[in-house]
């Protein structure tokens, strides 16, 4: 019994109605072709595709539709009638010059044998998709490009620290191919590159701390394929896919960079040791200047004060001595002028004992003034090779510190003696003074500009030029001292004294 709608049709007339309007209302082409290829139904479709109506569809061969384009579809035909179901795709040109690109499938039509009858036919237009596709293929491309042109070694690993892509310059840097990296663990590349990349079976990285992002520039030590490590700069950059999130790792060789480095920290190095070397020179011409100067004043005071022969004739005596003291010291600053810019000192070997005593008749009319009794118990076969100037420098001004801070209640002591082993000579110079509270002022000793006493001419730079010239030529300085006891310098000097640089 047939049902009778409102609108007075059929219910099965009225549903293939509606299919007829649904199928002329999809931009898909939709169509039906019997085993002969000859079109028995076409959606309105067509016009926009081929410019063809409805009318001009029915009984039309699909040869003729297709045209040039039919031998091409040959092999889909023949496996839709073979009851296949084929799906291709196809460029068609557009009745307005224009191109457009359809994804076609044919399905076979049974009759109740179950052999093909004929086959329907549904294309649809891909056109957008598929250049969404080129712009992504040209998108890959130009990444591609920009990683394997990158100057910098790039690898891309996943969360656990697995090697997936990398480019040309990562294989030239750490010397692997691209085989030998692919599915490795970064840390064959950087073996400590941070504890995010530590071994999977230390750590579970399920919820991984990758993501948090890693600014640029660690320096961390690369491994190349040889097993030599070498300084990198690394930075770390993470992002998500629709694969998981991964890290794309920049690795940059420092090893020149850190070379200059080093050639620049050794320049400051040379610059801060002559620029020491200067302002030690200007203290020792203003320390054992000053000492000659004062002692020539001093002098001449006397020699001018004098009333007998027998007095000026013995401040003759000094006069002549602190005139060989000043040249030989004018000459030992113009030594020490001449090596300024070089690596080593000039040293020679030098009688201690003799020299010692030159040095006391430099000072000697401050000894006398002072009533200082000085005491050389240095053996007279006692040698040893030394800077001169620098020797010179050390040995006046712990003399005249002795004289400087002795004791008011006592007669003043300098007792000079030497002590050595296998591998030194050391010097003591010990004196009655007045004593140094080591617990309060240790630290500040030989520090400049520190002074330690009321002395009008103290300004604390002896101690500090005497501690420099004694380790610029290897040797250490020891102190013992006790407030109102006295002091013993003991001056080191190595057996082997190495060259200043």
């Amino acid at each position: 019994m047939t049902t009778i709608l409102e609108n007075g049709l059929p219910e099965a007339e009225h549903f293939n109605e509606l299919g007829l309007r649904v199928a002329d209302n999809v931009s898909a082409l939709l169509s039906y072709w019997d085993a002969n290829e000859v079109c028995r139904y076409a959606n309105d479709a067509f016009g926009e595709w081929f410019g063809r109506s409805r009318a001009e569809m029915d009984g039309i061969t699909l040869k003729a539709l297709l045209g040039a384009t039919y031998e091409k579809s040959v092999t889909y035909i023949q496996q839709v009638l073979a009851g296949n179901t084929p799906t291709f795709e196809r460029e068609l040109v557009l009745p307005d010059g224009d191109s457009m690109v359809y994804l076609a499938t044919y399905y076979p039509d049974f009759d109740e044998d179950q052999r093909v009858i004929g086959f329907y036919v549904h294309c649809a237009d891909i056109t957008k998709i598929k250049k969404l596709e080129a712009d992504l293929r040209k998108s890959e491309l130009r990444f591609s490009k920009f990683l394997e042109n990158a100057p910098d070694a790039l690898v891309i690993i996943d969360e656990k620290g697995i090697v997936h892509l990398i480019n040309a310059k990562c294989t030239e840097v750490f010397g692997y191919s691209r085989g030998e990296l692919n599915g490795k663990h970064v840390e064959l590349l950087i073996p400590q590159c941070c504890p995010l990349f530590q071994s999977t079976k230390q750590k579970d990285y399920s919820d991984s701390e990758l993501l948090k992002p890693v600014n640029a520039g660690l320096r961390l030590e690369g491994k190349r394929g040889t097993g030599e490590l070498f300084p990198l700069d690394v930075s770390l950059n993470p992002f998500e896919t629709d694969e998981g999130s991964f890290v794309a790792v920049s690795v940059r060789d420092i090893t020149l960079m850190v070379e200059r480095e080093k050639e620049m920290l050794q320049s400051v190095e040379v610059i801060s040791d002559q620029n020491k070397r200067l302002i030690n020179f200007t203290h020792i011409v203003s320390h054992n200047l000053r000492t000659h100067s004062g002692n020539l004043s001093t002098v001449l005071n006397l020699f001018f004060e004098s009333d007998s022969a027998e007095e000026k004739e013995e401040m003759l005596g000094y006069l002549k001595q602190i005139s060989t003291g000043f040249t030989d010291t004018v000459n030992h600053l113009n030594e020490i002028v001449a090596v300024q810019t070089k690596k080593n000192l000039q040293k020679e070997e030098i009688n201690l004992c003799r020299y010692i005593e030159r040095c006391l008749e430099t000072i000697a009319m401050d000894i006398r003034q002072a009533g200082v009794i000085v005491r050389n118990r240095v053996p007279a076969d006692t040698t040893f090779t030394y800077n001169i100037a620098y020797l010179e420098s050390i040995l006046l001004n712990f003399l005249t510190n002795g004289i400087k801070y002795r004791s008011k209640e006592r007669t003043a002591t300098i007792d000079l003696s030497v002590t050595k082993n296998d591998n030194e000579l050391m010097l003591h110079i010990a004196d009655n003074g007045i004593g140094i509270n080591l617990k309060e002022n240790g630290t500040k000793l030989f520090g400049m500009y520190n002074t330690f006493g009321s002395h009008p001419e103290a300004r604390g730079i002896g101690l500090f030029i005497t501690k420099y010239q004694v380790e610029a030529m290897g040797g250490t300085i020891d102190v013992e001292s006790e407030p109102g006891v006295g002091t013993t310098f003991t001056i080191h000097f190595p057996n082997n004294i190495p060259s200043l640089g």
